[in-house]
């Protein structure tokens, strides 16, 4: 609870250094319509509209850089502990999972590929499984579930996920950050072959458990094992 009221303020402070800077933005815009109004020479009002610029820009970046340092400071200097590179604690998470999110889901007629056998391995283990596929505009059912265009879509249709695995190229996993980010997820499991260290961090920051590069569904299978 800790975690999440403190994530909460720095959303919160955002917001306000957004406001603000929006507020000094209409007043940069208000000051340069009065200079143009302004019959002075050019060199002059030329010289007022930089100056007022530079100040403008030297506050929005002074905001920026006390946000991300709050932000830091509020998640704590241990987010590192979100990270989970232990197979055996991979394994135990796995295990306890009862619905996941999965992004970049194929179809059955992919059902030779890891983005669809894996999700219907979970879905044969009594995982339910909730359909987010980048494709396939035309599906709207895959494993028997309604499929959502969006991570948070399927959080806020009431969706409690305890996951969300991943299948998209390393290069693409960044722009489904803030889309993940914003459905809340326990934890955030890319599959093998897949890092992103940006989206990592910024998820482990965020108070969510991240896994990366390693295969749900062989984890899954281990975390069972474990337990006879």
């Amino acid at each position: 609870e800790g975690q999440s009221g403190k994530t909460c303020c720095i959303f919160a402070l955002k917001k306000k250094v957004a406001k603000n800077t929006f507020v000094r933005f209409q007043m940069t815009l208000a000051t340069l319509n009065r200079l143009r109004n302004v019959k002075t020479p050019r060199k002059s009002a030329t010289h007022d509209i930089r100056t007022f610029k530079s100040h403008h820009n030297n506050i929005f970046h002074r905001l920026q850089s006390r946000v991300l340092a709050m932000g830091n400071n509020a998640t704590g200097s241990d987010w590192t502990a979100n990270l989970i590179t232990s197979d055996e604690e991979a394994a135990r998470l796995a295990t306890s999972f009862k619905t996941v999110a999965v992004l970049g889901i194929k179809t059955e007629r992919q059902g030779e590929q890891p983005a669809f056998y894996v999700p219907q391995y979970l879905s044969t283990a009594g995982v339910k499984v909730v359909p987010v596929p980048v494709y396939f505009p035309e599906v709207t059912e895959i494993l028997g579930q309604p499929v959502f265009r969006s991570v948070a879509a399927a959080a806020a249709a009431g969706a409690q996920l305890d996951c969300v695995n991943v299948f998209r190229r390393p290069g693409d996993v960044e722009g489904h950050m803030q889309d993940v980010m914003a459905a809340r997820p326990r934890v955030v499991w890319l599959q093998s072959g897949i890092r992103c260290p940006e989206a990592e961090e910024a998820w482990a920051r965020a108070g969510i458990q991240v896994v990366a590069d390693k295969c749900l569904m062989v984890l899954h299978r281990r975390g069972l094992a474990a337990r006879l």
